[in-house]
């Protein structure tokens, strides 16, 4: 039988092959995420726009930084606030914070661009598509800067009890909660409001039950091969769970990103309650 120390060891390879996979699937950069800010932008919605997600890839980071890249009259380099102080953006790193304005990104179950240190318990942001590779294959320069100990990826991995007690991943659930009280329009993509993500429905939770507001959750999560009964299935869960609040919609993550400015119209009609559940498709842009 393994002990605590072994388990511990184990529990660490296996997030790290987790990770490794994910990053193995995102090499070819997703061209939505770099559409989906670039309209944003467009449409002046970048700047009052948070991002809060789930997810461990850097393809929305990616799409942020870049913004701009390759054009003179384009503006600098959107900066992002992670909502968390990472160690090489003190000092005089390759990597220094950008002064431009910034969008909260704010990565509840951690980054494949995220190192973390358990001796300084500090945070080092790596750049575009190093990542967790620097981990596996770059062994020297993944060591601590200040005690020299290994680096580790900040993975939350999908389990029902989340080890959410480190003080950084707090910051980011409290900003992350704080941002959710005061938007007035949530629009959930590629979430599909799974029954075991307990800590995130409790985050939802408060902050719609702490809200000065009112609010409109929008789901565009639909997909060509999503079967009825799994649609729907979903669709009972988001009602069930944010009421006559919710317009659960049939866009896709792709045709949201491709016009974004659809679900701010949507929200802003005061025609629209629950009682019709209309599609982003079927409310025009005004």
């Amino acid at each position: 039988m393994l002990g605590p120390q072994e388990l511990r060891t184990l529990r660490g390879y296996l997030v790290l092959a987790m990770a490794a996979a994910i990053d193995d699937a995102l090499q070819e950069q997703n061209s939505y995420h770099q559409q989906l800010v670039q309209h944003l932008q467009a449409d002046g919605l970048l700047a009052s726009t948070s991002f809060i997600s789930t997810n461990y890839d850097t393809m929305i980071d990616n799409a942020l930084s870049r913004l701009g890249e390759g054009s003179r009259s384009a503006p600098p380099s959107w900066a992002i606030d992670y909502g968390v102080d990472f160690e090489n953006l003190r000092q005089r790193d390759v990597w220094r914070l950008p002064v431009a304005s910034c969008v909260p990104l704010l990565k509840i179950h951690g980054s494949l661009n995220w190192l973390y240190c358990p001796c300084c318990n500090t945070l080092t942001l790596t750049q575009y598509k190093k990542r967790v590779r620097r981990v596996m294959n770059e062994t020297r320069s993944t060591r601590c800067g200040a005690c020299r100990t290994m680096m580790q990826p900040v993975i939350v991995p999908p389990t029902f009890y989340k080890d959410l007690s480190k003080a950084f991943l707090q910051a980011v659930w409290n900003r992350a909660e704080q941002v959710l009280r005061e938007a007035q329009l949530v629009v959930f993509c590629g979430y599909s409001f799974p029954a075991a993500d307990m800590h995130v429905k409790y985050l939802l939770k408060r902050a719609q039950l702490n809200r000065r507001s009112p609010v409109t959750y929008i789901v565009a999560n639909n997909h060509a091969s999503k079967a009825p009964e799994e649609k729907a299935a979903e669709r009972s869960r988001y009602e069930r769970f944010f009421g006559r609040e919710v317009l659960y919609s049939e866009l896709s993550f792709q045709e949201f990103a491709a016009q974004p400015a659809t679900a701010f119209a949507l929200a802003s009609r005061p025609d629209v309650d629950s009682n019709h559940q209309p599609s982003l498709k079927e409310s025009p842009l005004c």
